[in-house]
């Protein structure tokens, strides 16, 4: 894969980025016939900070050289506050696929909050995050995520670090016609709970 990436600070508090990357898949997509193809990437970022708060946008745009009808845009907007102990932010994005493929297309809502505490030599991570995913086509597949979790982190002279932590994710389809029972099954794996409407 051939990359290239280049980065500029633009008037101090406006950051731009681009890159472009290169690949060949034997099989992208994992057709029972294989197809292969050239990948090209082209990526772009726009941020602007002011004090402790930003904004974001990101766009990606994938052409695949053999299949251009799985061309697809991905795009993403996003405001972040960021403090020496509490983080907040707000992210945005959708995915964009040519007409054929267009069921594929989503947006998604992510918000989420960090809070850091230090005592005794120890820092503390509290957090919790909340995504929808909803799809224009395959209402099936829309769902919502709540996260919460807590780390611990310990620090020694002797540049060794111990992190301790637990995550717990509660994920509903809330449009889906499956089982509830065979949703579990399927996300137990993951130690999550699933439950369908």
């Amino acid at each position: 894969m051939l990359s290239i990436f280049v980065s500029a600070n633009l008037f101090g508090q406006w950051n731009f980025s681009i890159s472009t990357s290169q690949e060949y898949n034997n099989n992208p997509f994992h057709y029972p016939d294989q197809t292969s193809s050239f990948i090209s990437s082209l990526n772009l970022g726009i941020e602007h900070e002011i004090k402790s708060f930003g904004l974001g946008y990101y766009g990606n745009y994938s052409n695949f050289n053999n299949m251009t009808d799985r061309n697809f845009y991905w795009h993403q907007f996003g405001f972040w506050n960021a403090t020496n102990n509490l983080m907040f932010g707000l992210y945005v994005e959708q995915r964009i696929n040519q007409l054929e493929y267009e069921y594929f297309d989503y947006s998604n809502y992510n918000a989420y909050l960090k809070h850091k505490a230090s005592a005794d030599g120890f820092t503390f991570l509290t957090q919790a995050a909340f995504t929808l995913t909803s799809y224009d086509q395959l209402k099936d597949l829309n769902n919502w995520m709540g996260s919460i979790g807590t780390s611990i982190n310990k620090s020694f002279e002797s540049k060794t670090t111990i992190i301790g932590g637990v995550n717990f994710n509660y994920k509903n389809y809330y449009e889906t016609n499956l089982d509830t029972t065979e949703t579990m099954m399927m996300n137990s794996r993951r130690f999550s709970y699933t439950e369908s409407n």
